[in-house]
């Protein structure tokens, strides 16, 4: 794998992680995930019928996802 494609993950992991992180239970629908990632809320790269987002861009989607109330996680940056 090429050092630029190290980086990605399948969105549905990437998903995956944040629920870890936050328990889960915040999380709108996947279907509501999808939609937010066709319509540009967050960075997704789609290749094929796959979509994948940078492992960097983990704490801005899980702020897109969240909101901004939410509580602080392992993959929050400090403010």
């Amino acid at each position: 794998m090429t050092t630029e494609n190290q980086d990605l993950i399948p969105l549905s992991d990437a998903i995956a992680e944040i629920g870890a992180q936050c328990g889960g239970d915040n999380l709108p629908s996947m279907s509501a995930i999808y939609g937010k990632a066709n319509t540009g809320h967050f960075p997704c790269i789609r290749k094929g019928r796959w979509r994948f987002v940078r492992r960097s861009d983990l704490p801005l989607i899980e702020r897109v996802l969240l909101g901004s109330s939410s509580p602080a996680s392992a993959f929050c940056a400090p403010a």
